[in-house]
């Protein structure tokens, strides 16, 4: 009877066992998203710990590729990805929590290129290393770019390789992220060159599966729009900004 008991009451440990009240599925993306140690840090990450933690939110922040993070928020409730560009084209996909911070991306050569592009349609005759599933992949196909010249990998190092051993002419990413991914593979920054803005209208945020339980996203937002007009995003941005150099 004892055993019969224990087994009862395991099972109902098991029924009850505490769960997140959200979970958000980032990226390598330094300085935005990363890991360190264990632990996911970075500016997008730091400020939705914050946020969740002013909601009385319990979020669990997990970091994977992209594109599965992407899967993730696609398909599963109360989870979200992040950091996200809030598109048209994805606008309708998901819930969003924001805006987090403004996004502007460019096309990166390396300095030894002589290469000059002047608008979007030049693009169309080079090899472009993108992020897989990333917004600036959504862009330059928007854009009008073959997708035949595009060439995705998992995350930023990983393109920022393929451009090093010239298996594409240019890469797309932003000035910060760019930085902190030379940065990380201990790669000068002179190497590499800003040759043409690709996007600056839209802005980052969190995005959340479309059935998520619209009081928590309602909360989050909440507390999102408070620490923002408090400062507490520009605390942390500075201070990843005075990081070393």
């Amino acid at each position: 009877m004892c055993i019969a008991l224990r087994m009862v009451a395991v099972a109902c440990m098991a029924t009850f066992a505490h769960t997140a009240d959200l979970v958000a599925y980032t990226e390598e993306w330094p300085p935005y998203n990363f890991s360190e140690s264990g632990t996911v840090h970075g500016i997008a990450t730091d400020f939705l710990r914050a946020s969740c933690l002013d909601a009385h939110l319990d979020c669990d922040i997990q970091i994977v590729p992209w594109a599965r993070a992407y899967a993730m928020a696609s398909n599963q409730r109360n989870t979200g990805a992040f950091s996200m560009a809030r598109t048209p084209l994805r606008e309708r996909s998901f819930l969003w929590v924001g805006p987090i911070l403004p996004r502007t991306t460019w096309l990166f050569s390396l300095s030894s290129s002589d290469m000059k592009l002047e608008r979007m349609r030049d693009v169309n005759r080079k090899r472009i290393g993108v992020v897989l599933n990333s917004a600036s992949m959504n862009d330059l196909l928007v854009a009008g770019i073959d997708p035949a010249q595009l060439h995705p990998e998992a995350d930023s190092a990983k393109v920022l390789k393929l451009l090093d051993q010239s298996l594409v002419d240019i890469v797309v990413n932003t000035e910060v992220g760019m930085a902190w991914t030379l940065r990380s593979a201990h790669q000068d920054p002179r190497t590499i060159k800003k040759i043409l803005k690709v996007n600056d209208a839209e802005f980052y945020y969190y995005a959340f599966n479309l059935d998520s339980d619209p009081i928590l996203i309602r909360r989050l937002q909440s507390s999102v729009d408070k620490l923002s007009h408090a400062g507490t995003l520009d605390d942390i941005v500075a201070r990843y900004a005075k990081l070393p150099q």
